[in-house]
């Protein structure tokens, strides 16, 4: 898979996401019978097609969304997440006392501290090793936003639905169609709640496995020194 196909895949699953629930109430709503579906499906299909380029555009906005809100959520300074990583390591304080800075004075300055001396570890050790830990790093990281954009696209949806549902149902036929959205509501919010659940997980496992190999960079316990290496090379 190329650069591009991927991350149009990244961007795009949270816009596809919205408009399939967006879509599949409004459908239930817009149609009394199954046959009038029948009847208007070439159109359907066309309009989802479309809609399906947009939601390229529309999970990469729903991504800046969910970085946004992540990064400026009060939360993030009342739980000091960051510290979950740094309270794994038994020399704290060679990180929060580096180059004189001030740890807990502000949550953003404390991130770009850690993120540097954790690529700065990674620098030094050989190849092989560096790559192992970068790719599962980037494969942590990756899921937990992708978790992220998802349940925001989804809290989009679920906004989005009670609303035009409650709206629709007064002015629609009452058959079997106006009543499966309720159960499209009903799987919209258990997505929710399940990405929530996830994206907590990743979060936490990310924190965990940065700390820990931190922590045995801090303590001389990994060989990441490439001098170390070089010399056993000759040998």
């Amino acid at each position: 898979m190329n650069f591009d196909t991927k991350y149009l895949i990244r961007w795009g699953i949270p816009g596809w996401v919205f408009i399939i629930f967006v879509g599949g109430v409004f459908i239930c709503l817009r149609y009394s019978h199954l046959k009038d579906i029948t009847i208007n499906i070439s159109g359907i299909f066309g309009l989802l097609v479309s809609l399906g380029f947009f939601g390229v555009t529309l999970g990469y906005l729903m991504h800046q969304i969910y970085f946004s809100i992540n990064w400026n959520s009060k939360k993030k300074n009342e739980h000091r997440i960051i510290d979950e990583a740094v309270g794994l390591v038994d020399k704290k304080e060679k990180i929060k006392n580096y180059n004189n800075h001030i740890w807990g004075n502000d949550y953003h300055s404390d991130y770009y501290l850690f993120e540097f001396l954790w690529h700065n570890e990674l620098l030094k050790l050989k190849e092989e090793k560096r790559n192992y830990i970068v790719e599962r790093y980037r494969h942590i990281l990756s899921t937990t936003h992708g978790l992220g954009a998802l349940r925001i696209s989804l809290i989009g949806a679920l906004v989005m639905n009670i609303p035009m549902y409650i709206l629709g149902f007064f002015n629609s036929e009452k058959t079997f169609l106006v009543f499966l959205p309720v159960l499209i509501i009903l799987v919209n919010y258990y997505l929710v709640v399940v990405t929530k659940k996830g994206f907590f997980y990743y979060s936490s496992n990310l924190n965990h496995f940065q700390g820990y190999f931190m922590n045995e960079f801090m303590n001389n316990e990994y060989d990441n020194s490439e001098a170390n290496y070089r010399e056993e090379d000759s040998i």
